[in-house]
Formats: C-alpha cells, sequence, structure tokens
C-alpha cells in the first residue's frame, strides 16, 4: 500500500485540484492571448525615411540616402559605381592634320584640310597639329581623346564623375509602426483586441469589477490577497528547490534503505489487510516509516490513514517534493469578464 501511494500520489495531486479552492480563491488569471512575434519597426513618419535600422531625414530631389550621406544619381548612360558614376566610353579624334610640304609657313593649309572635313569653325589647334574640335558634351583630354563631360553638380576625376553629396543628420531608431500595430520594447506587434493590452507578444485581459486590483499576470480582490498568493508561489518554489537538494544529499546510501521500504511496505499492506480499527492503520503506517528510515507528521499520518481506508484525504499533504503545493499555488481561475 505504501508504493501504491508513492506511484500514485503525484498523479492524485496534477488531477485532484478541486474546485473547491478555485471557488475560494481571490486570485484570478488575467485572460490572455498571444499576438505573434515582433517585428522590428520601419515606420519613420512623414519627412523621414528608413535605412539599415534607422530614420534619416529625405534627401533632396535627385539624391538618394545611404546611410547618414545624400548622394547624387548617376544620369542615363553612366554607370553608377558608388561613390561615383563611370564616364560613357571615350573616343579619339584621330591623328590630326599635320603641317605638309609645300603649305605656307603657316596654319592656314591644315585648317583648310580639316574645317573641309569637318565644317567651319569646327577644327582647333594643339600642338603642332591640328584636330577636329570634340563633340558637344565631350571635352579633349591630352591631344587626341575625347571624353564625356560630367553632368553640373558632379566633380570631374577622368573616367569617373565624382557624385554631389550632402549629409542628412544622425539616424534615429524608429518608434512608430503604422496602422494596425502597436511598439512596445522596439518592436511592432499586431494591436491587441477590445479590452486587452499588449505587453510584448501577450495581449492581457482587464482586471474585472470582481477582482479589481492588478497583481501582474492575475488579478485580485484585493492588495493582501495579491501579496498572499505572490508570497505562496514563492515559497511553493523554494520548498521543492530545498526538496531536491535534501534528495540529491541523501542518495547513494545503498540498498539497504532500499529494502527496508520494500519489507515495511509489505508488512503495512497486509496490517492494512487484517486489521479494520483506525489505530491500528496508524500504528502500521507509523512502523512501516520508521523502519524505512522516515518520519512522518501527524498530517501525513492522518491522511494515509484516511487513504488507506477509502476516505475522503487531502493529497498534498502526501507529496514529498512540494509539486502539489505548486500545483496549487498557482492554479487560479481564468478571471471572467
Amino acid at each position: 500500500m505504501f508504493q501504491t501511494i508513492g506511484k500514485i500520489a503525484p498523479v492524485v495531486v496534477l488531477f485532484a485540484v478541486t474546485t473547491s479552492w478555485m471557488s475560494q480563491a481571490q486570485v484570478c488569471w488575467r485572460q490572455s492571448y498571444t499576438r505573434g512575434v515582433g517585428a522590428i519597426p520601419t515606420d519613420c513618419g512623414p519627412g523621414k525615411e528608413y535605412d539599415a535600422g534607422l530614420c534619416y531625414r529625405r534627401c533632396p530631389a535627385g539624391m538618394k540616402g545611404v546611410g547618414p550621406v545624400c548622394w547624387g544619381t548617376c544620369p542615363a548612360g553612366y554607370t553608377d559605381v558608388g561613390a561615383g558614376c563611370a564616364k560613357p566610353a571615350a573616343y579619339g579624334r584621330g591623328a590630326g592634320y599635320p603641317w605638309k610640304f609645300g603649305d605656307p609657313l603657316s596654319d592656314s593649309a591644315m585648317y583648310a584640310r580639316c574645317e573641309r572635313d569637318n565644317g567651319r569653325g569646327g577644327c582647333e589647334k594643339d600642338g603642332a597639329i591640328v584636330y577636329p574640335k570634340c563633340r558637344p558634351g565631350f571635352h579633349k583630354v591630352g591631344c587626341c581623346i575625347c571624353s564625356p563631360d560630367c553632368p553640373a553638380g558632379l566633380t570631374d576625376t577622368g573616367a569617373i564623375c565624382t557624385k554631389q553629396t550632402q549629409g542628412r543628420g544622425v539616424g534615429t531608431v524608429p518608434s512608430s509602426c503604422g496602422g494596425g500595430r502597436d511598439y512596445d520594447a522596439g518592436l511592432c506587434y499586431a494591436s491587441c483586441r477590445m479590452g486587452f493590452s499588449g505587453v510584448g507578444p501577450v495581449c492581457w485581459g482587464q482586471c474585472p469589477a470582481s477582482a479589481p486590483v492588478n497583481c501582474g499576470a492575475a488579478c485580485a480582490t484585493s492588495t493582501a490577497a495579491c501579496v498572499g498568493a505572490i508570497t505562496e508561489q514563492v515559497h511553493s518554489v523554494l520548498d521543492v528547490a530545498l526538496n531536491i537538494a535534501t534528495t540529491v544529499a541523501t542518495a547513494g546510501t545503498g540498498t539497504a534503505a532500499k529494502a527496508a521500504v520494500t519489507t515495511s511496505a509489505k508488512a503495512m499492506a497486509r496490517s492494512v489487510a487484517v486489521q479494520a480499527e483506525k489505530s491500528a492503520v496508524r500504528t502500521a503506517l507509523e512502523d512501516a516509516a520508521r523502519k524505512a528510515g522516515k518520519r512522518l507528521t501527524s498530517q501525513q499520518l492522518d491522511q494515509l490513514q484516511k487513504m488507506s481506508q477509502g476516505e475522503d484525504f487531502d493529497p498534498y499533504s502526501l507529496d514529498p517534493t512540494g509539486i502539489a503545493d505548486i500545483v496549487r499555488a498557482y492554479n487560479k481561475p481564468i478571471c471572467g469578464n
């Protein structure tokens, strides 16, 4: 019987949380439901834009923001290379029109030949040779290359046009989530239903009029009831920790104790089977506990005696680990509307 009690007591403890406790409870758990995993906010409000986790002022037209800097954009035909725009292809203007034997000792013949091919005013001299001028939108580089001009606002560095830049201030962390979402501790969550308030990923119901005191995840009829419930919960956890520590400290004592428990349990079972009087049952229980090296309290003896004889008993008093107390401390009804 003693072995049977040891096996079924935890089960009884977990399932025998009767309504008598809940009906008399002065504390109830607040209604709650989850609203999903929070998302990083990206809404920066009017006049600002989101970039890499921060909000910055919007850049002027024709510029694009990257972090705290506004960069000019590249015009059509130019390739964006980050801080600059790579130019379209340059072109050469040939070997030019040099002086020839038979020409007068002037540039007139060279210009005449060049302008014949490129039109009047379409030539210029570079060094000792006349060349056709570069087309509109190009400028000469050295004697013989025509390179594209950089658009206004971009600085020419050869093959690259450096973009125009301007600062737009230090970024700020976004604290707005847009419609239908709430900001909480750096994340955005779906707004809670009417009558619920959000804390992180959980929406908590309001305390009802019957238990108006906010007790964290619970509601209480009074401040004293709230304090008492919290104290009971804390103490129950500490008791379990102490019992576990004691069990570990006394483990490994050999098989003698186990044998004593087994022998005592069998003897108690035989005694209970043949003795009907309560005093005999109590004596058998005390004898079994003594032989097992255990000391039972008067309350435990009373409840074991009732259980062995089929009477109503308190299952919490039989739980040696304290887990039953945690079940009792935390098992509160859900608050009503």
